[in-house]
């Protein structure tokens, strides 16, 4: 279950490297934010908070700069009830988050002050047979924001998310992914004191981001498949696999943690 805490401070990487589909660009900023939240129930809490945004984007291949400062409230709702957190075979996951930022930004120059709104929204449901599971992954994103390079930008790529893909490889204002994944529970591995489970398993995977809205649909999306063995152990989940995407793009993966963005 995800904890909601009264005030926050969350100060991101300084260099936190991503690839936007028409350049390469390097965020630097550093984020604030304060918020109160309520818990509904155990399993599901609301909050509304303050954040606020401040530094630049660098565009690598053509030095170009942007100058950024965001700031605006924001409301978000989680419902969690699964049983297991990277290894769920029932119960289901609601997040979804709406935000409102005033920015400010200035790209060689030229100064623009934009008003935006930004959305994010997940859905995880599994469905499980003795030792066999299927999940459900849906998530879809936003912001209507006007700025040259997007501060609120939405990302696809890694296992999981878009497979063979390296992680945030595509980027752009909005977002929209759904996957199924299936894994079979291989080996208990039943020590006694604790348990290390491995899995095996396989996702077909469907997404996109793109730069407007208009440009959203089926047709430029793309699809992409996974097969990896999983293994739950005391140090987190271990993923072991191999993804491919349309296009021919491929990747072995190594993950130690969360594989889902």
């Amino acid at each position: 279950m995800r904890q909601f805490f009264f005030a926050n401070l969350d100060i991101p990487p300084p260099e936190f490297n991503q690839e936007l589909d028409f350049s390469d660009v390097e965020y630097n900023y550093g984020a604030a934010f304060a918020e109160v939240g309520w818990n509904i129930e155990p399993w599901s809490a609301v909050a509304v908070g303050y954040r606020g945004n401040s530094g630049y984007v660098e565009l690598l291949l053509t030095g170009g700069r942007q100058d950024l400062d965001a700031y605006g409230p924001y409301i978000r709702y989680a419902y969690d009830y699964l049983d297991s957190l990277y290894f769920p075979t029932s119960g289901w996951l609601l997040d979804a988050e709406w935000g409102y930022s005033r920015i400010h930004s200035r790209f060689d120059g030229i100064k623009t002050d934009d008003n935006t709104n930004y959305y994010n929204v997940r859905v995880l449901k599994p469905f499980s047979f003795e030792r066999h599971t299927l999940v459900t992954n849906l998530k879809g994103g936003g912001s209507d924001s006007k700025e040259m390079v997007p501060i609120y930008a939405q990302d696809l790529g890694g296992l999981f998310n878009l497979s063979g893909y390296h992680r945030y490889e595509l980027n752009g204002r909005y977002s929209l992914f759904g996957a199924l994944n299936y894994r079979y529970r291989l080996l208990d591995n039943d020590f006694g004191a604790f348990t290390s489970p491995v899995y095996v398993g396989g996702s077909i995977e469907r997404g996109g981001v793109w730069n407007d809205e208009a440009q959203i649909s089926w047709s430029s999306s793309m699809t992409a498949a996974s097969l990896y063995v999983g293994i739950d152990s005391l140090l987190g989940p271990v993923y072991v696999g191999y993804g491919y995407a349309e296009g021919g793009k491929s990747s072995f993966y190594l993950v130690l943690g969360s594989a889902q963005n």
